[in-house]
């Protein structure tokens, strides 16, 4: 769709670039074309449903919103998710927007006590049941060892969005 020299928000990269900011039509007929060619569709956001992503300040709710599709989460393990998470919950709900799971996207191979209690609360304080742990620093694992973690952690959930039997 569209790539920006600097990693910043996707509206903000494309003024300081001077490249053309995404439009909400062409990223939701993206969306449906790919839905209609694929079992499952994903797609990623930047950095938080608020962020605005292109023309008239639209942000990944407006996508989801606008292809009725449901987001999921993808909070830290730290001090200060417990907060983030509730509040990003909280913004979907009032867009009108299902949250259909929560991942811890970077779980330490060494928990901090926060990071462990934090995953305990963070069905409790968002309402949302916990869909996985990523190990942190699973990005950097080779194609076909991310592939068995991501199996691992997402088999079932996957398959109740396909509608298969879990």
């Amino acid at each position: 769709m569209a790539r920006y020299p600097e990693p910043l928000a996707p509206d903000v990269a494309a003024r300081r670039s001077g490249r053309p900011m995404l439009e909400l039509e062409a990223v939701v007929d993206a969306v449906r074309a790919l839905d209609a060619a694929h079992d499952l569709v994903l797609v990623e956001g930047a950095g938080g449903v608020a962020v605005r992503l292109g023309a008239g300040g639209f942000t990944v709710l407006d996508v989801a919103k606008t292809v009725s599709a449901p987001i999921v989460i993808v909070a830290g393990a730290e001090l200060g998710t417990l907060n983030h998470s509730a509040l990003t919950i909280a913004a979907a709900r009032a867009a009108g927007v299902e949250c259909a799971g929560l991942v811890i996207g970077s779980w330490p191979a060494a928990p901090s006590l926060a990071a462990r209690v934090n995953r305990d609360e963070l069905p409790l304080v968002t309402g949302i049941e916990l869909t996985a742990s990523i190990p942190e620093g699973a990005g950097l694992f080779e194609s076909r060892a991310f592939e068995a973690v991501a199996v691992e952690a997402f088999g079932e959930f996957v398959e109740s969005l396909l509608g298969y039997p879990a």
